[in-house]
């Protein structure tokens, strides 16, 4: 394999979702439980998934300020979303926007890069060069971007941070990607007909501080997206 952005053959390893949120998430468990639509059983990781065929050095040095930007602002979004009580949003200090608009991009570009992205048919279509560029160039791109302080919970209602890694999805009748890290989901519109006006309040490629809606608890086994991977993870 070779750099998804040079085509060097001298590639490194990369993390899908950057180490920091997938340690947070453990909350001092020795290892991640991490479950596959597809795939039966369940596997322990200490520290994420990544591929060591799609960066190399150089590409995944640019990575490392937008993960770092990333990791602070989930962060802060978790300090403020514990403390919310009855709040429906919290206002969380963004003062690179389109940093956190990058580190979003990186991670769904890093996913569809991988060997798991490609043997699941993941792609940016058309976006391809555009989300590249944004990402490792720094070229300007309209994506708009909303995150939120998901609740999802397990025995005795207790939260969970749970990571989901990129998958496409349809939403106000647009193309979408969404992911969640250490309970933080992030929603990035990838349509060209962009969001309508009055959503710009709540952008998070726009706005410091940004507003972060607070999710209903929900309990994990009534998460859509979840429901399969649970019935696989319980497949031996």
């Amino acid at each position: 394999m070779a750099c998804g952005v040079c085509g060097s053959p001298n590639t490194v390893r990369s993390h899908i979702i950057p180490r920091a949120l997938v340690h947070d998430s453990k909350e001092g468990a020795q290892a991640a439980v991490y479950g596959e639509r597809g795939t039966p059983g369940y596997r322990l990781r200490q520290s994420g998934k990544f591929d060591d065929d799609i960066l190399c050095q150089a590409h995944e040095n640019l990575t490392g300020d937008l993960d770092r930007y990333g990791v602070d602002f989930v962060r802060a979004l978790n300090a403020a979303g514990n403390q919310a009580g009855d709040r429906q949003a919290v206002s969380i200090p963004n003062p690179r926007p389109d940093m956190l608009q990058r580190f979003v991009l990186s991670v769904i570009w890093r996913e569809v890069q991988s060997k798991r992205g490609q043997a699941s048919g993941l792609s940016l279509g058309s976006w391809a060069e555009s989300v590249t560029d944004a990402v490792f160039w720094q070229r300007p791109i309209v994506t708009p971007l909303v995150a939120s302080y998901q609740r999802f919970t397990a025995e005795r209602s207790e939260r969970v941070p749970i990571g989901i890694h990129p998958f496409r999805v349809r939403m106000l009748g647009r193309n979408f990607w969404q992911f969640t890290v250490s309970g933080c989901a992030f929603w990035l519109c990838l349509d060209r007909r962009g969001l309508p006006p009055k959503f710009d309040g709540v952008r998070a490629d726009l706005n410091d501080p940004v507003r972060a809606v607070i999710g209903d608890a929900k309990p994990l086994e009534e998460v859509g997206i979840l429901r399969a991977i649970f019935a696989d993870m319980r497949r031996r």
